[in-house]
Parts: C-alpha cells; structure tokens; sequence
C-alpha cells in the first residue's frame, strides 16, 4: 500500500476542515482574512483598506501587516462595523493576527500558513471577543503579462464569546427581523461562549510592484464579500 506523505495529509486535512467549516453555523468573520499564506519579508510592511458586506453587518477597515522574520508576519486591523445597515449603530472593530508559514513553494507544491487571530467590537448592548486560529493554503500564478495572482483560502476555529445586555434587546422582535446568529443564540443569556467554524476563500491580484487587489467570500453563519486595495511600502 503507498505510503501517504505529508503534504498529501495536510491536503486532506485542509479539505475535511473546509468541508466542515461550510456546514457549520458560526458567527460571522467580520475582518475576513485578506492575507496569503506567504509572509511578508523581514522589515517590509503593507496598508491595505477594505469593504466587508455580510448578511446582517457591513465593515469598513484597514490592515497594516509588517514582516518580522523569513517565515513570521503580523498584522493589525481596526475599523467600524455597522449591524443594521444605516450607520445608527455603527461601532469601532479591531482584530490582530500572527502568521507562521510552515510550508513554501520552492520545495513544497503550495504555501501553507498558521495564524493565530482575535477580533473585539462592541455594538450597543452587545460585544463579542473572538480567539482562535486559521490554516492558510494559497499558491502564486505568473501572469502572461507579468502580474502574479493567489487564489488562497483558509479554515479559522475560534472562541466567540459574546456578551449581552438583555435589558436592551427585544429578542422576539430581533428574530423577526432576521438578526445575526449570535443574537438568537444569546436570547435570555447575558454570556455566551461557544466554539466557532467558518471558512474564507479568495484571490489576490498583484496589480503592480506597489499595489495589490483583494477579492474573498467569507464562508459562515453571515455569508460576506471583502474587497479592497493593498499598498506595499
């Protein structure tokens, strides 16, 4: 019987891990993910601005991510979130990752990565504090005309913990409306802590030597699209 290497078991990992993060109902990752699975070069840093549009939340955020050795990267993302769509309660979002590259492509068939993440925002009666981490596969296409393209995608499994002032809420109505998934699962529970799985699938278009396009589609509870725009310093 052939013998199975190791990429080909971390292929099937990542397959079984997005294959359950699809059919898994989670909250939504309202900062996407916008990297690859490559790091960035030591001392090199990045600014991106994006757009998040999910079912029940839009997100308008930057990213600044810095290279901190030839396989550790960071970044950092800050801005506002909007759960009603009008912009009445719209609130300051902040996140933060740390990204290990465990496999590259040179000697490997893709890049893989390891991030570590955590979200906080706080949205009148409630606020969530989100722990947890990702898998990254993605792989570089040189263009006929020069430019690169990543398709990548990745498996994040957190912490969401979600606390609620009860006082504030009329859960019957909020169902109604339809209401984000957290909202439902907190009815008459001030604190909520439970395990959470999504997915995010996307692409990243090198438009030029300083500037990059992202494109994704965050796969959870809240379907989303994030796009933006990414400056290489």
């Amino acid at each position: 019987m052939r013998r199975v290497g190791l990429k080909q078991k971390v292929l099937i990992l990542f397959t079984i891990l997005l294959t359950v993060a699809v059919s898994f109902p989670a909250q939504a990752q309202l900062l996407g993910q916008v990297t690859t699975a490559k790091t960035l070069l030591p001392g090199t840093q990045d600014i991106g601005g994006f757009l998040g549009a999910f079912d029940h939340a839009t997100t308008v955020f930057g990213q600044y991510r810095r290279g901190l050795s030839n396989s550790l990267d960071f970044g950092i993302q800050a801005g506002l979130v909007d759960h009603d769509g009008q912009g009445s309660d719209a609130s300051f979002i902040i996140g933060g990752d740390l990204k290990y590259n465990v496999m590259s492509t040179g000697t490997d068939p893709f890049d893989m990565a390891l991030d570590a993440r955590t979200l906080y925002y706080d949205v009148g009666p409630v606020s969530l504090f989100s722990l947890g981490g990702s898998v990254i596969i993605s792989r570089d296409y040189r263009l006929t005309q020069g430019s690169m393209l990543t398709p990548y995608g990745g498996v994040n499994i957190r912490m969401d913990h979600v606390s609620v002032d009860v006082g504030d809420i009329d859960f019957s109505s909020a169902i109604k409306r339809g209401q984000p998934g957290y909202l439902r699962a907190a009815a008459g529970d001030a604190d909520n802590t439970e395990l959470n799985i999504g997915g995010v699938g996307g692409v990243k278009w090198e438009l030029s030597d300083l500037l990059d396009a992202f494109g994704e589609i965050v796969l959870d509870d809240d379907w989303g699209l994030v796009l933006g725009l990414n400056f290489k310093l």
